[in-house]
């Protein structure tokens, strides 16, 4: 078993300094990764957070400044809201990350959930689901040999030259806390809107009604 050590990324403790004395001594004492997350933005006005509680968006750190200042430590996010970018934009921003790191990224993407992101992204809620697989398959094809060609309904990337490729090719598709496992109820059975026969097998839907998007499509954590 790995285990792995959220940073400091938000909260009273978040600094740079911070960030790098954690991440030091997490690879000293031998932890297998470190970890961060995104967030677009900050509302100043209170959003119920998926566990029921109000708080506010923090903010990320990025993983480069780590890089730099460890040797062995895995590099992770969980989670960066990959529907809020275009996925060769992010694709790309991995790769570059995982070659300067010697291959230590690992990419945790999620869909999101808050309205004001999705707002100042200029990206429709109801992309979830359907959206986030594009987002995941041109990602994918962004880290093959080039040229580089996806044909989505939402993504198109022409044949092109789209490098760095990643030293380690692997993406996964997370978002938010252990599902809960009540049949047919949150982190149960898949919804139809989450059903399809190229999912990956280790998505669930998340999170509970309560917090999901007004159009009821579920976002997706590995299990």
């Amino acid at each position: 078993m790995d285990l792995g050590v959220a940073l400091p990324t938000s909260g009273r403790l978040a600094s740079p300094a911070n960030i790098v004395r954690v991440a030091q001594e997490a690879e000293r004492l031998g932890y297998a990764s470190v970890w961060t997350y995104e967030r677009l933005l900050r509302p100043m006005a209170e959003l119920p957070a998926p566990d029921g509680s109000a708080r506010r968006a923090p903010e990320q750190y990025r993983l480069t400044y780590v890089a730099a200042l460890t040797e062995r430590v895995r590099l992770g996010t969980s989670v960066i809201d990959g529907l809020l970018h275009p996925p060769v934009v992010l694709a790309r921003r991995f790769a570059t990350l995982d070659q300067f790191s010697g291959g230590r990224v690992v990419a945790g993407l999620g869909q999101g959930w808050r309205p004001q992101e999705f707002e100042t992204a200029n990206v429709p809620m109801d992309r979830i689901g359907a959206g986030m697989d594009e987002v995941v398959a041109a990602m994918r094809a962004c880290w093959g040999p080039d040229p580089v060609e996806f044909e989505g309904r939402f993504y198109r990337i022409a044949p092109s030259e789209v490098n760095p490729s990643r030293s380690r090719s692997a993406s996964r598709c997370c978002s938010g806390p252990p599902p809960r496992r009540a049949p047919g109820g949150p982190g149960g059975s898949p919804t139809a809107s989450t059903r399809s026969p190229s999912r990956p097998r280790w998505c669930r839907p998340w999170p509970p009604p309560s917090a999901r998007p007004p159009s009821g499509q579920a976002v997706t954590r590995p299990v």
